[in-house]
């Protein structure tokens, strides 16, 4: 009954992404009447963001492509200080440099720029890139777990053995989050100890979900898709993954004593189907290999893929939404564009979002921070 079960979960993800690109069509037919309305969501941020960001230190996994980019230049606008982690150093400094040369916006700082190598797909470059960012005595205001893959045609591993989304888009950022998390309580633990008095500063963890989350398995026994690969439906389980991830953390953070009066926060979001090189590869993908050619062709010059996506600054503007609400507001959900996103009932389960954890923890071979018990 497993291809019953898969051809269930394609359907479902087909439909709701059917339904998303129908809006997001509709949108483009109203910004073409409309063109001052077609940034209406950037409106909704900078209502409340102001300087929010303003010298906080960020760090944005994929800060130096698609809607990675644009979130790390939105926040340059508003004076952060942002640590771009990516794999190739000379696209990572080329995107620092970007940055130094953005203008602040009125009553915004200059912003800062940096960068640290990172590797999702290679736990060592993970460890190393903590260990990097411990070097820099730096606190951790904001984390963006953004880099992803999505939906090779082929299965491919990490270097691990694991599926590479998998590895990738949730079991690397879980790792990197869960190590980050830590150096930070102990720093904060260490600091108010010190000086006997609360001294923190609230940190949010804000992972990349997707509407393809519908579409994952409610279990995680083959995260080698040793058994079965899908494109999507491997994407989906990595993208549900993150959902749980947020969901477990936030439960965390809430019974904690220190995360929870310091308002520590997770938060997921989808930032649409946007118009990035991730989703025109993969829509690209789903054409016959005789076929391909020719579409990609008609896909890229022709300028359709603009039709069935959304800007990924648009993207940019739900991300950064998100990473500057009131606490209150968005503390481990699910959110869209400045609202709560359309959640699977499966997101809230906590018996499969503890089990995650444990698996995540067997994976990576750490035990769980004493600070996140």
């Amino acid at each position: 009954m497993g291809w019953l079960e898969s051809a269930v979960r394609l359907v479902l993800i087909n439909a709701i992404g059917s339904v998303e690109t129908a809006q997001n069509i509709f949108t483009k037919f109203c910004t073409v009447l409309n063109p001052n309305g077609s940034r209406k969501h950037q409106l909704l941020c900078d209502s409340h963001i102001g300087s929010s960001v303003q010298d906080k230190v960020c760090i944005v996994t994929g800060g130096n492509a698609g809607v990675g980019l644009e979130t790390s230049k939105m926040l340059a606008a508003r004076g952060a200080h942002i640590i771009v982690a990516c794999r190739s150093v000379q696209k990572g400094m080329t995107t620092v440099k970007m940055l130094e040369d953005i203008q602040a916006l009125p009553s915004c700082k200059k912003s800062k720029a940096d960068f640290l190598p990172l590797d999702l797909a290679d736990p060592a470059t993970i460890h190393q890139f903590v260990q990097n960012f411990k070097a820099q005595k730096l606190p951790l205001d904001l984390l963006i777990c953004n880099a992803g893959i999505m939906a090779p045609p082929a299965r491919c591993i990490a270097k691990n053995g694991l599926e590479l989304q998998f590895q990738v888009n949730h079991l690397g950022h879980w790792l990197l989050a869960h190590e980050l998390l830590d150096l930070q309580l102990a720093r904060q633990k260490k600091v108010e100890g010190q000086e006997r008095a609360s001294s923190g500063r609230p940190t949010r963890v804000l992972f990349l979900s997707s509407l393809t989350h519908w579409g994952g398995r409610q279990s995680f026994s083959d995260v080698s898709a040793s058994k079965s690969y899908d494109p999507l439906l491997t994407y989906g389980d990595s993208k549900l993954g993150n959902l749980l991830t947020v969901k477990e953390l936030q439960r965390r953070f809430d019974r904690n004593e220190h995360t929870s009066q310091h308002v520590y926060t997770a938060v997921a979001v989808h930032p649409g189907l946007l118009h990035t090189e991730l989703a025109c590869t993969w829509m690209e993908n789903n054409f016959p290999a005789l076929l391909r050619p020719a579409a990609t062709h008609a896909l890229r010059n022709w300028g359709l893929h603009a039709w069935w996506t959304l800007p990924a600054a648009t993207g940019a503007d739900a991300v950064i939404w998100a990473a500057t609400a009131p606490a209150e507001k968005i503390a481990g959900k699910y959110l869209g564009h400045g609202k709560p996103g359309w959640q699977a009932p499966k997101g809230d389960n906590e018996k499969l979002a503890q089990s995650l954890w444990d698996l995540n923890c067997h994976l990576t071979g750490v035990q769980t921070s004493s600070h996140l018990p």
